[in-house]
């Protein structure tokens, strides 16, 4: 029967480095729209926030709810669906980038735990 390796939890310190990392990954992201580079981004980024905030946290739930996608789609203007899914793409990224700098300040602070 096979054994476990139990890897050590990382403490706080490195889980904010990572997230800081995540935070400065944003401006890779805004570069040119990569839809898959964002979904990874967002599912990580989200991973670390399990592991340091409350998932009822606004804050939490805040960066949660972040749009990346245009909710407006017309059948007779692809050119404008693309348009406006870029749109909503640096959009989402941009408030993303504010509520994770938020969060990493309130946990900084002792203000969130």
């Amino acid at each position: 029967m096979p054994t476990s390796v139990k890897i050590p939890l990382m403490d706080k310190e490195a889980k904010l480095k990572l997230l800081k990392t995540k935070v400065e990954f944003v401006n890779s992201l805004l570069e040119k729209v990569d839809w898959e580079a964002l979904r990874q981004w967002r599912e990580e980024t989200l991973m670390i926030l399990d592991n340091l905030i409350d998932e009822e946290s606004k804050y939490y739930k805040n960066f949660e709810k972040i749009g990346y996608r245009s909710g407006v789609l017309s059948m007779m203007d692809p050119e404008g669906n693309r348009r406006r899914d870029e749109e909503a793409y640096v959009s989402g990224l941009q408030k993303a980038k504010s509520s994770l700098n938020a969060i990493l300040y309130g946990i900084e602070q002792g203000l969130l735990i």
